[in-house]
């Protein structure tokens, strides 16, 4: 089975930026009702407040980016990609709308412009740790795994606590057979979240790539009791607990 790559990581929108002009009080109160309803999954609720945000003062970004996002959510990307681009144009040096957009861009499949969009997040804030593990996610789907690893690196220089660019660091080296530094990112990323079944799983895989029979099977046992019972990998990392388990017994009977 091969090494696990988890999915691309949500990106909420920023506090507004600064401005030319005051908002209004009442787009700002839409704003604040905007942000708290997403943050409690009232998706059509969170809409029509930044809807009305939007109406209230056009030309504010923060606005089309909340809308972006919720656009996002609910499954409509060209409208996302077409409200961040708004936001952008009002206020080109929003990093975290080129970033946001960057992560649905990917989500299609657009590589090339999800790279470009979170290269031009990262001219504009380097300390971005979420564009940095972004452009690595969009660089090993290119094939460009030694751009991938030092983005990765980057994403946890800024961000030590970013427990997905651990375990999609630890992928790449498990990869490039620098399996002691994968088996150190795996656990790394596990010290910051303990029920993180892709990082079992890997750390698992890559004990079995070294014979390590027993730390697989507890591994592999652990994601297994950690992920969600519809878990799409389940019956394949059973499938490898069962190989392991194998081999542990005949390791034993020696």
């Amino acid at each position: 089975m091969g090494l696990l790559l988890p999915g691309f990581l949500g990106c909420a929108t920023d506090d507004p930026p600064k401005r030319k002009h005051d908002l209004s009080d009442d787009a700002a109160v839409a704003l604040v009702s905007g942000e708290l309803r997403l943050k409690k999954g009232d998706l059509d609720g969170s809409l029509a407040d930044f809807n009305r945000a939007i109406s209230l003062d056009p030309r504010h970004p923060a606005g089309y980016a909340g809308r972006a996002y919720v656009r996002h959510r609910q499954g409509d990307s060209d409208g996302a990609i077409t409200d961040f681009t708004r936001a952008i144009e009002l206020d080109p040096r929003m990093s975290t709308a080129y970033a946001a957009r960057g992560f649905v861009r990917m989500a299609g499949g657009d590589l090339a412009r999800a790279i470009e969009d979170f290269s031009r997040a990262l001219e504009i804030d380097p300390a971005d740790a979420m564009a940095f593990h972004g452009r690595g996610v969009a660089r090993v789907h290119s094939g460009d795994l030694n751009g991938a690893l030092q983005d990765y690196s980057d994403a946890i220089r800024n961000d030590p606590t970013l427990a997905a660019a651990w375990n999609n660091r630890g992928v790449i080296r498990a990869q490039m057979d620098d399996f002691e530094g994968a088996l150190a990112d795996f656990s790394q990323a596990l010290a910051l979240d303990d029920r993180d079944e892709s990082a079992y799983t890997n750390r698992g895989a890559t004990y079995e790539k070294q014979g390590a029979w027993a730390q697989a099977v507890a591994d592999y046992q652990t994601a297994l009791e950690v992920a969600a019972p519809e878990w799409s990998l389940r019956s394949q990392v059973l499938q490898r607990l069962n190989h392991v388990q194998e081999q542990e017994k005949v390791r034993s009977a020696r």
